[in-house]
Order: structure tokens, then C-alpha cells, then sequence
């Protein structure tokens, strides 16, 4: 059986190639630059006035893993469009300095129509205007899967193992058509309504489009729009309490307001998409003293959540987006005291004495305790059959009786596995919440 070749034999032949090449360009570089536009164009890894022995070298050097380049920069040197940067990477930038080639392959994805989405933290890839009714190939994260397109050319792809993450590459490809995406690393940092800002973080020099719309609409272009850049220390800023202009819809001012969703893109330069969904939320917690565990949301995206129940304290870091955190293995009982800070918000919540002492299936029944007088919210839920939350069936508002008891008898048939979910509120919007399976605790 013939030997493999180590990896160390493959970097020396490369090395071998590069060097070959970038001497070649040294020679003949600076008599056959290629001017650069304003914008950043394919090839012109280097940022510089024109394409040349600096842009060769910083390819060669990622093509042997010997340097890192920004997300930007793997864009620009992947004038292949194979989503791998390599030797054939490395020669034909050497050849558009010297002249010898008019343009890259990559080129010819920025006139397609077709185009993918991927949306960062729901691990989801969409796709819009690829040839209808057809298979083509994807290829995301470790996965890479053949996927139907629908009558429309779009595609929605998801899967139990793929895990969307900033600089990873997605590739889509059908026929002679081949589109190749940079996940973006978009973070949301700050939601403010009393501003009306939406402020987060991408890589230097990033352009960004931040949108703004209510609950439920469904034309969203009336809806304003900003296109900030993000700042050397990688910071944009959306504001959107003054118009820029009278011109265009997206030019005028908005009152971000609780409720209100949005979103924000990054566009790359052959028309993919990296987004993020964000939401303004009343930050609140929830406590479940009787699995341990608690969660919140609306907090400060991306910021430590310090938790301290008497003398205990837990933290933990809030999501990039809506501001979610959970927290397990909490040691928490009725009547405690919990306190939860982002650093710029403090909440508390007293925990209550929430019980469900049995549930009927027969009866279509819950019954529980909590302090007399109190209000109860309570839910039934049926298990989402795959990927999704769970189906609601019923909610009613009930009041604790004098005795500390309450009840509620259910319309519809119970199955075992349908669960009932009790909460009570304070005036903060935090709450304690007592969740049983009527399968595991039932009269019948």
C-alpha cells in the first residue's frame, strides 16, 4: 500500500508553489497593479490602493494556516468561490496582479439572483430565487445535505445536528450556480426604548442594516431602517428617535416600544446574508423552586446575570439577542428572596408558596394552593410533536379561595401527556411557576 503524504508534506509542497508564485509576482507587481475600488473588491485582501504582492502573501499564508485573516478578508481571498481558501486561491490573485486575468470566478455569483440567508441563533439557512423544484447540494457547519428547493426557488434547511456559529462557511450549490457565505459574528448589545437605539457589535468596518416593525404586520418595507458601519472597536449604533431625510420610508423616525421585533443584516458582496432576530422586552425571571432551576429575559444581551438567593449567588451570561438566561441547580424555596442584576437593571421577586397537589385526567381537573386571595394564571400545554414550543390549548385567570385553595376544570379531553403550567406574578412581571404532567401526577 503506498504511503500517505503527512499534512507536513503537503505544506512543503505548497510552500514550494507559493514561494514560486509570490517571487514571480515581486518581479512583475509593480509594473502590473490593478487599481481597487473605494468598496472592497475580490482580491484585495490587503485593503490597499491596488492588487498586489501584499494580497498575494496574505493568501498564501492562510492557504498554508499560517496566518488568520478577519472574516472580510477570507472573503476577499476566496476569489475561487469554493469556500476554500487554497493554491488556486493563491494563483489567480497573482495573475490578476500581473495582469494576466480580467476577473475571478467569485465574480459571477454577484449577478445571480439567487441568494441564502442564514439566520445566526436559530441554526436555520433560507434561500430565495434558486431554480425551482430542485435538488441542490448545502453544505453547513460539518453537515452538508441535499435539499429540495419549493415552487418558488426557496429553501428552508434545518437539522438536529447543525449548529450555526460566527465564521463558519455555508455553501450552496446547484448546476452551474454556487454561493459561498462568511457567518457574520452580529451581536445585539444594547435595546433601548427610552432612546429608541439598537446598538451592538460585528467585525470593523462592517456595514449593517438594523430594522425596526411591529408585532404581525406584514409589509415590512414601510418600516424605517438604518445602515449603520460599525466603528475600528467593532461598534455600531441604530438611531432611530430623529429622521435622516424625507424622502424614503426608511429614512423616518420610530418609537421602539415594548413589543416591538426587528432585525439585523449583514449583507455580503455577492448578496448573502447573515441575521438576527431581536425583540424589546420587559426584563423579567421566573423561579421553578421545585425543579431547581429559573430563567429570564429581556435583559442586557451579552452581559453577566448575577442571581442572589439569601446567601447564595449564581451567575451566568445572558443570550446575544433577546437577553435569555437559565440557570440550574438553583437552591430556592417559598418564600425566598431572589435578586437578579445585569449590571444595568436590578429586579427582585419574592418566591411564593404556588403549589399543584393533584390533576385529573377523568375530570378534566388541576387543584392547588397558594396565600388566600392570590391570583393563579394558569396554562395547558400539549407537547410540539419535533422542533417548536409547546401547543397551548387553555389559559384562565383563577383567584385562591379563603382557604388557600384553588381549582380549574379544563374544556377540553386530557391526554397523559399534556402538561399544566401555574404562575403567579408580582408587580415587577417576575414570577414563580409550578409545572406538572398529568401522566406523572394524576387522581384517576
Amino acid at each position: 500500500m503506498p504511503e500517505r503524504k503527512s499534512f507536513k508534506a503537503k505544506n512543503k509542497r505548497y510552500i514550494a508553489v507559493a514561494a514560486c508564485l509570490l517571487i514571480s509576482v515581486l518581479i512583475f507587481s509593480l509594473a502590473s497593479a490593478v487599481s481597487a475600488a473605494s468598496n472592497p473588491t475580490f482580491g484585495n485582501v490587503a485593503g490597499g490602493d491596488s492588487i498586489d504582492v501584499r494580497d498575494v502573501r496574505l493568501v498564501m499564508r492562510k492557504a498554508l494556516e499560517l496566518e488568520d485573516l478577519t472574516f472580510r478578508q477570507r472573503e476577499l481571498a476566496d476569489v475561487n468561490n469554493d469556500g476554500i481558501i487554497d493554491v488556486t486561491d493563491v494563483t489567480m490573485v497573482m495573475r490578476k496582479a500581473l495582469g494576466l486575468i480580467d476577473s475571478f470566478p467569485v465574480e459571477e455569483a454577484v449577478d445571480e439572483d439567487a441568494y441564502i440567508v442564514v439566520s445566526l441563533y436559530h441554526d436555520q439557512v433560507d434561500g430565495f430565487n434558486w431554480p425551482a423544484d430542485s435538488e441542490l447540494t448545502i453544505k453547513a457547519g460539518t453537515l452538508e445535505e441535499k435539499i429540495v428547493t419549493e415552487y418558488d426557488g426557496s429553501f428552508r434547511f434545518r437539522d438536529d445536528d447543525l449548529e450555526i456559529k460566527p465564521g463558519q462557511t455555508v455553501v450552496v450549490s446547484i448546476g452551474g450556480i454556487r454561493k459561498v457565505h462568511i457567518i457574520r459574528d452580529i451581536n445585539i448589545t444594547k435595546i433601548d426604548p427610552e432612546n429608541d437605539l439598537i446598538r451592538g457589535t460585528i467585525e470593523a468596518g462592517s456595514r449593517v442594516e438594523v430594522r425596526v416593525f411591529e408585532p404581525g404586520i406584514v409589509e415590512f418595507s414601510n418600516y424605517p431602517a438604518r445602515f449603520p458601519i460599525s466603528s475600528n472597536i467593532s461598534k455600531w449604533s441604530a438611531d432611530f428617535s430623529k429622521a435622516i431625510g424625507d424622502e424614503k420610508h426608511y429614512q423616518s423616525a420610530y418609537d421602539i416600544g415594548i413589543g416591538d421585533i426587528g432585525e439585523v443584516r449583514f449583507v455580503d458582496l455577492t448578496n448573502d446574508v447573515t441575521i438576527v432576530f431581536w425583540e424589546c422586552q420587559e426584563t423579567s425571571f421566573t423561579v421553578v423552586p421545585e425543579e431547581n432551576r429559573m430563567y429570564g429575559s429581556g435583559w442586557t444581551p451579552v452581559s453577566k446575570i448575577t442571581v442572589t438567593i439569601g446567601e447564595d449567588v449564581y451567575t451566568t451570561t445572558s443570550a446575544p439577542v433577546d437577553g435569555f438566561f437559565w440557570i440550574e441547580d438553583v437552591t430556592v424555596v417559598a418564600g425566598d428572596l431572589v435578586k437578579v442584576t445585569d449590571g444595568v437593571t436590578t429586579s427582585e421577586h419574592v418566591v411564593t408558596g404556588l403549589t399543584i397537589e393533584s390533576l385529573s385526567i377523568a375530570d378534566k381537573k388541576v387543584v392547588g394552593s397558594a396565600a388566600p386571595g392570590s391570583i393563579v394564571d394558569v396554562y395547558l400545554y400539549e407537547p410540539f410533536d419535533g422542533y417548536g414550543p409547546p401547543i397551548e390549548h387553555e389559559f384562565e385567570t383563577v383567584t385562591v379561595d379563603g382557604d388557600g385553595n384553588w381549582l380549574y376544570e379544563f374544556t377540553e379531553e386530557i391526554a397523559e401527556d399534556m402538561f399544566v403550567e401555574a404562575f403567579q406574578f408580582d408587580d415587577n412581571n417576575n414570577s414563580t411557576l409550578i409545572r406538572k404532567v398529568f401522566g406523572d401526577i394524576t387522581e384517576d
